[in-house]
């Protein structure tokens, strides 16, 4: 190292390749009457590294909840508070330490830029967001951390649930296409084609002479009596399965009542309903809400269950109604359940839940493999509660 008369501080290298910090103080003396300069070299490395240290301790004390580094343009850290331990794992580099290789070109290039970046680190359960900056005047830069794993997961569950309600959406259009192809060939195969051959019944009875007897015309119009019997019956099962008239005539337990009944009929499983005797008013759309959810319930219950009998319960509670449905069936693991099923839980589940939560109400699960199943409703009596 070349020195002249100087009193100042610089940066060297020991033989080994170790970077210090060395003071130079220059001393003129005259010999022989020649002015010449005595330098005297010391490594004062630590003495100085201990004061930024509590330089650094100043700014940033122990207590600091947020992760602070100083880290020098080579990428050798100088300095790290207690928070930035979590940090210091992820880099695999502690302070008095140079940063692993691609570190350092990162560093390089900042402090030449002499411009902000921001990184993220993750490493396992952890994720953190470190901003480093270079500090005007000096050789150095401060790379300040913030925890934000919580808000990458919380991050990660909307990107999920956002999927989720995509692929429900996409469900509920193919659901309605479904329903609405249901609705034209109960159309098609029996109204509309049982009035078709009414007429041309009525027809034949018009052209045909009275002489050819009585009993031709009684048999006829007994056929035709049967034949709107049945269109009266799958009008009434339609416009049932649209809305049952039962459900605002009578009110929501007189129409889970009128529903046990017929799943009772059509499918031959046993539904006990079970009532608290209150009295439970509510609005019209939550009323139809929790009707079609139910019916979701006892449907799943017949085909997945694999049982002969369930229990329909409704109760009011404060201001909101519960309704459970039970049976000792097959059971699922809730745990391993997802949107994405179309089995036993499926969208028919998810759905629920999202209508429900929408209003400020609920879905609950219990159940365990060979345990049976109890899926408990919960809703407002009226929104806004």
């Amino acid at each position: 190292m070349t020195v002249g008369e100087c009193d100042c501080e610089r940066w060297n290298n020991r033989k080994d390749g170790t970077p210090i910090i060395v003071e130079v103080k220059g001393t003129p003396i005259y010999f022989k009457g020649e002015k010449h300069v005595l330098n005297i070299i010391r490594d004062v490395t630590q003495s100085r590294q201990a004061e930024e240290k509590i330089k650094d301790l100043a700014l940033f004390p122990a207590q600091n909840p947020n992760p602070v580094l100083r880290i020098r343009k080579d990428g050798y850290i100088q300095f790290a508070n207690p928070a930035a331990w979590p940090i210091i794992e992820l880099l695999k580099t502690k302070p008095g330490e140079l940063l692993p290789a691609e570190w350092k070109y990162v560093i390089a290039e900042i402090y030449d830029s002499q411009s902000s970046q921001e990184i993220e680190l993750n490493h396992q359960d952890w994720v953190f967001l470190i901003k480093i900056t270079p500090f005007a005047g000096t050789d150095y830069l401060y790379a300040y951390g913030r925890d934000i794993t919580e808000h990458k997961q919380i991050e990660k569950k909307i990107k999920a649930h956002q999927k989720q309600l995509r692929s429900l959406a996409a469900e509920l259009s193919v659901a309605d296409e479904r329903e609405q192809r249901r609705i034209a060939t109960v159309l098609h195969d029996h109204l509309i084609q049982n009035l078709g051959f009414s007429k041309i019944r009525l027809e034949g009875l018009a052209e045909t002479d009275t002489k050819l007897g009585q009993d031709n015309y009684l048999n006829t119009i007994e056929e035709l009596r049967d034949i709107t019997e049945g269109m009266i019956q799958s009008t009434r099962s339609l416009t049932f399965d649209l809305s049952p008239p039962i459900l605002y005539d009578l009110g929501l337990e007189a129409a889970i009542e009128w529903l046990s009944e017929q799943i009772q009929q059509q499918h031959g499983i046993l539904i006990c309903f079970e009532r608290d005797g209150q009295l439970k008013p509510m609005e019209d759309d939550i009323r139809s809400l929790l009707f079609q959810t139910t019916r979701e319930l006892l449907l799943n219950v017949v085909k997945h269950a694999k049982v002969d009998c369930a229990v329909v319960s409704i109760s009011r509670e404060g201001e909101y109604i519960k309704i459970d449905v039970q049976d000792a069936g097959v059971g699922f693991d809730v745990a391993k359940t997802s949107p994405q099923m179309d089995k036993h839980t499926g969208f028919g589940l998810f759905n629920i839940r999202e209508r429900l939560d929408y209003i400020g109400g609920g879905l609950e699960i219990a159940s365990e493999p060979g345990g049976g199943t109890r899926a408990s409703l919960v809703a407002p009596l009226s929104i806004g509660t």
